[in-house]
């Protein structure tokens, strides 16, 4: 897409800010009409209807064609359940500027990432002006287009634009008229962006999702599930599964682990590995080895019981999953042992991952614990997945029950 010019940008600001009102008396049954057709039509696109838009996708996502299938079911999928159409249809009236037009800051992955916020922006009626990522500018454009193609008010409503890196002028201009800017990124590229529009940000930064479990669950069980949440998006995502809290046997989790990653694998097989995130991975099993963790690998890397090492694994393989028992939690005392509010002392060691499906499992005693141990943690936390465990009725932390059953992938 070619750059917005400042002239440009001025127009299709003016032209968002005067259809608010034409949105704001939009029927939310033509709402709800209006998006779930154009989402069908971007699915139907996305898994090869438009081969330039898949290939794109391919591309930019580092994803292979299965595991890519498996994004874009998650990302489109739950923005056209009956609830979220219902939701549409009893959208409110916007709230805010009468001339308020938002701005729109997509960040590269994951893969359709565009479609939670324009459905946010339709639910709250609120024109928006979209930027893709130069390295993935595929999904937006062709969101904004569906819609754009079935109704005129979205037309007027939702629109691109595009800026290079130092195009000053035209992005001072698109934050001075923003009413609300809503990034996704990096933690410092938020941070700079927080510095600078201060209020009017709303921050979408790195995140990462954590599992509990009760020691009653069956790690053969639950295993299946929780290896889905860990090889969606290949990790590279804010709802990707990055740590467990057992209160069970955790070397017997690390073993089913290990062998539903594997099967996984087979059914959503990693994307093409960089030397980067194979040489980042290569350090955190020789970190783990180092510290005393039980360590189990997919392609049979070191200290995997029961698999002779018949040489180096192949790149790809590296990223097709590696199961971290954390020593400290489970020989020197489980987390909830600890007392911290302070993540620098925290037992825990929790950060958002670059990919290939690493998991670290830590022990704990009582559920209390556990969740007293991760709160130091919450602004970093977009789900703590929970079974087996009787949730508090209230909590600072966004707790989710874990379905215990997961149907085989499919091949």
């Amino acid at each position: 897409m070619h750059s917005t010019s400042p002239r440009h940008l001025r127009e299709l600001f003016d032209r968002a800010a005067a259809a608010r009102v034409d949105l704001a008396a939009l029927s939310g049954e033509r709402l709800a009409e209006v998006w779930s057709d154009a989402i069908l039509a971007l699915q139907t696109a996305m898994r090869g209807g438009d081969r330039a838009l898949r290939e794109g996708l391919l591309t930019s996502s580092g994803l292979s064609a299965a595991g890519l299938d498996a994004a874009l079911d998650e990302m489109t999928g739950g923005v056209v359940t009956q609830a979220s159409l219902a939701a549409l249809r009893g959208a409110p009236r916007p709230h805010g500027k009468a001339d308020g037009v938002d701005l729109l800051l997509l960040a590269a992955t994951p893969p359709a990432l565009v479609v939670q916020p324009l459905f946010d922006a339709l639910l709250q009626r609120r024109p928006t002006l979209v930027r893709a990522s130069r390295r993935a500018p595929h999904a937006a454009p062709a969101l904004v287009a569906e819609l754009a193609h079935r109704e005129p008010i979205l037309a007027k409503a939702f629109a691109l634009v595009a800026w290079p890196a130092g195009a000053q002028e035209v992005e001072d201009l698109a934050f001075e008229r923003a009413e609300r800017i809503v990034a996704y990124g990096r933690a410092r590229t938020l941070e700079a962006l927080a510095a600078r529009i201060r209020e009017r940000l709303v921050a979408r930064g790195p995140a990462m999702a954590v599992a509990l479990l009760g020691p009653e669950i069956d790690p053969r069980e639950v295993a299946p599930r929780l290896a889905r949440e860990i090889a969606l998006f290949d990790q590279r995502g804010c709802r990707c599964l990055q740590a467990i809290v057992t209160l069970g046997d955790g070397r017997a989790l690390g073993r089913a682990l290990r062998d539903a990653l594997a099967e996984r694998a087979s059914a959503w097989p990693p994307g093409p590995a960089t030397v980067e995130l194979a040489g980042s991975l290569r350090r955190t099993r020789d970190v783990a080895i180092l510290r005393g963790d039980d360590l189990w690998t997919v392609d049979g890397e070191p200290r995997d019981p029961g698999i002779e090492r018949t040489g180096a694994p192949r790149l790809e393989d590296l990223a097709r999953g590696t199961v971290i028992l954390d020593a400290a939690s489970s020989e020197e005392g489980p987390i909830d042992e600890a007392r911290s509010d302070d993540r620098r002392s925290s037992p825990l060691a929790l950060e958002a991952s670059p990919g290939g499906r690493v998991v670290r499992i830590y022990t704990a005693r009582r559920a209390t614990g556990a969740l007293q141990a991760l709160e130091p943690w919450r602004a970093l936390l977009s789900r703590v997945l929970v079974a087996g465990v009787r949730l508090p009725i209230t909590s600072p932390l966004p707790l989710e029950e874990l379905p215990t059953r997961e149907e085989r992938p499919r091949q």
